[in-house]
C-alpha cells in the first residue's frame, strides 16, 4: 500500500491511497471501541500504527499542499487518539513536520504548526522541546525550519512566557509572578498553589541546556548551510 505513495505517481491516486489507509484505521478503532478504549488497546493500536507509519511519514515531505492536508487530517483523526501513546512514534512524526515547516504554502504551515502544537498538548512541553532539540543535533536538514520553529515559539524573556501555555503532563497551565520578592512564579490552575522557579520553568523549553542544547547549536553553527548558522546567531 505505501508503493502507492511513490512520489512519481499523480496525486489522484495519493489521495485514493490516503482514503485507503483511512478506511483500514477506522476498522482498527472501532474493532477497539466494542469494549472501551482501554490502557492495553491503545497500546495495541500505537503497535498498528507501528506498522504503517514508516510507509506513511517517509511519503509527506514530497506530497503536494492538496494531499498534505488530507494526511494532516488523517494525522489528528488516527494518530493523536493515542494520547501519551503518541510518544512512541513521536520522533518520526516530529521529523516529517520539521523537514516541510519552511513550505512557503501559508496553508500548509498552518496545518503543520497545528500538528506540532496538538504534539506539545499530548506529550507535555518538557518532553516536546526535548525531541525537538535532539532532533536538530542528529540531523542536519531540519536544523534550518526548526530552529526558525523555536524562535517563533519560545519566548525570548520570561515575561514573554507568562502569556504562553505550559504543558505538564498534556495539563495546561498558566504561569505568573508571585506576589513575594522571591524568584519564584506561580502555576496556575492548579489544586495547590504550585510555585516554580525560572529556572525549572525554562527547563521545559532548555532541558540539559549546557549538554544537550549547546551541543545542538553548535551543530548549528557548524552547519554547511549558511541559513542555518544565520538562524543560530539569531537564536542566540
Amino acid at each position: 500500500l505505501s508503493q502507492c505513495l511513490n512520489q512519481t505517481l499523480p496525486n489522484a491516486v495519493h489521495i485514493l491511497t490516503l482514503d485507503t489507509y483511512a478506511i483500514i484505521f477506522q476498522v482498527h478503532c472501532e474493532m477497539q471501541a466494542v469494549d472501551g478504549d482501554t490502557p492495553s488497546k491503545t497500546k495495541a493500536w500505537g503497535n498498528a500504527l507501528a506498522y504503517y507509519s514508516p510507509g506513511l511519514f517517509s511519503f509527506y515531505q514530497f506530497a503536494k499542499l492538496e494531499v498534505k492536508m488530507k494526511f494532516n487530517e488523517l494525522i489528528k483523526k488516527y494518530y493523536f487518539r493515542l494520547g501519551a501513546e503518541i510518544l512512541s512514534c513521536l520522533n518520526g512524526l516530529m521529523g516529517i513536520m520539521l523537514f516541510v515547516l519552511d513550505d512557503s504554502n501559508e496553508e500548509a504551515l498552518k496545518g503543520i504548526e497545528e500538528i506540532l502544537q496538538l504534539l506539545e498538548r499530548k506529550v507535555g512541553t518538557r518532553i516536546f522541546y526535548g525531541t525537538l532539540w535532539l532532533a536538530i543535533l542528529r540531523t542536519s536538514k531540519i536544523r534550518y525550519p526548526a530552529l526558525r520553529f523555536i524562535i517563533k515559539s519560545i519566548p525570548c524573556s520570561i515575561e514573554g512566557l507568562f502569556a504562553k501555555r505550559v504543558y505538564f503532563n498534556q495539563d495546561p497551565y498558566k504561569v505568573s509572578n508571585t506576589e513575594t520578592d522571591t524568584n519564584e512564579l506561580r502555576v496556575l490552575p492548579g489544586p495547590d498553589d504550585k510555585l516554580i522557579t525560572e529556572e525549572e520553568l525554562l527547563y521545559h523549553y532548555y532541558q540539559q541546556k549546557s549538554t544537550l542544547v549547546v551541543n545542538a547549536l553548535i551543530q548549528c553553527l557548524e552547519d554547511d548551510l549558511v541559513f542555518t548558522q544565520r538562524n543560530a546567531f539569531d537564536f542566540l
